[in-house]
């Protein structure tokens, strides 16, 4: 063999071997994925973000494991990185923020957090993130902030000067769980009606409703508890989860009127524990006699007109029980300030807390 000939095998051996650091080195990097993990604390809850890449975002999946644990699995090899502390050790628990700790593992981690409630999720871009809003209970730690808010109203015996209510009265009796949806939230701010935020609003009397129902023995459920975006198909997914007796979803428009929809069409379809007849029945009653009974009460209550449609969207169009999306007034001159609220929420209570009248 020449000289030549053997510089040239040479300088094929050395590509060659050029060739295969690279594809090695493309290789580790596609492995060497990260997670960076930072916490934020906010008024009523903490903010969990995990920023990586725009496919491992939207793979990612996040539950509730169990007492106080979030699972974040982003279902492939992944490294958890404290912002500014580095990579974390796998299997070994660190703590993140008081109260809060995050163990990794090759694909997930478990964040665990003291009296955790319930969470929010949602998949950002620019940059690629994956936003879990944790929400605590009453025993939370301290340091999360309560937020400041008017005082509930002072809501009076619903069963007080009830107006008459005519139709199934079976269906609106033994209600005991519900889940109330205020709408919008976060960067969708819904109708902006003279210095009335609808995401606001909603917000506001949803707490005052749950703080009443809760009072008087009901379970309740809110689909957010603060001002923070959830999608309408995580709202239809979280109310489907709780199989409550009766969903409830706040909205205001501009006008001055009361709107009430239900879905009852789509949602009959969709379910297939309805396969019965008389569950069916069952749901068509409660739905039927909700919007009734609402008629009534937010009429005699409000002197305003109350119309009530079926319409096959929105977000009660997919949940599974009973449900009624209403929309309220925001036109001139309805002001929500205590009073108003207090009116609000003992029209909406003659219906929910509904029981029959004693026969003489």
């Amino acid at each position: 063999m020449g000289g030549k000939d053997y510089i040239k095998l040479s300088l094929a051996g050395i590509l060659f071997l050029l060739l295969c650091l690279q594809v090695v080195s493309v290789s580790n990097a596609a492995s060497e994925i990260t997670a960076t993990l930072r916490i934020g604390k906010h008024a009523d809850h903490m903010r969990i973000v995990l920023e990586s890449t725009e496919d491992y975002v939207q793979r990612a999946s996040v539950t509730l494991t169990g007492d106080n644990a979030i699972k974040i699995d982003f279902r492939a090899a992944v490294f958890f990185k404290l912002l500014n502390k580095g990579v974390l050790k796998p299997r070994v628990a660190q703590e993140i923020a008081r109260g809060m700790k995050v163990v990794a593992h090759e694909n997930y981690c478990i964040i665990t957090m003291n009296s955790l409630d319930d969470i929010a999720v949602s998949k950002l871009s620019s940059p690629p993130r994956l936003v879990i809003d944790a929400f605590m209970g009453p025993a939370a730690d301290s340091s999360a902030a309560q937020m400041k808010e008017e005082p509930a109203p002072q809501v009076s015996n619903p069963q007080e000067s009830v107006p008459p209510v005519t139709g199934a009265f079976e269906a609106l009796e033994g209600m005991t769980s519900f889940v109330i949806d205020a709408g919008h939230g976060g960067r969708d701010t819904g109708a902006r009606c003279g210095k009335s935020v609808e995401k606001d609003i909603v917000l506001q009397l949803a707490k005052n409703l749950a703080d009443v129902l809760v009072k008087n023995g009901k379970k309740v459920f809110l689909t957010r508890k603060g001002d923070q975006y959830i999608s309408i198909r995580e709202r239809i997914k979280t109310s489907n989860r709780k199989a409550a007796d009766l969903v409830i979803s706040l909205h205001m428009s501009c006008r001055n009127e009361f709107a009430l929809y239900s879905f009852p069409s789509h949602r009959e379809k969709s379910v297939k524990a309805v396969a019965k007849v008389s569950t069916v029945n069952e749901k068509k009653n409660r739905n039927a006699a909700v919007l009734q009974a609402l008629v009534t009460s937010l009429g005699a209550e409000f002197k305003l007109k109350v119309t009530q449609e079926n319409a096959p969207a929105g977000v009660v169009a997919g949940i599974h029980a009973p449900a009624i999306l209403i929309e309220l007034p925001g036109g001139d001159g309805f002001a929500y300030d205590a009073k108003t609220r207090e009116k609000l929420v003992n029209a909406l209570l003659r219906v929910l807390l509904y029981t029959p009248p004693v026969q003489a």
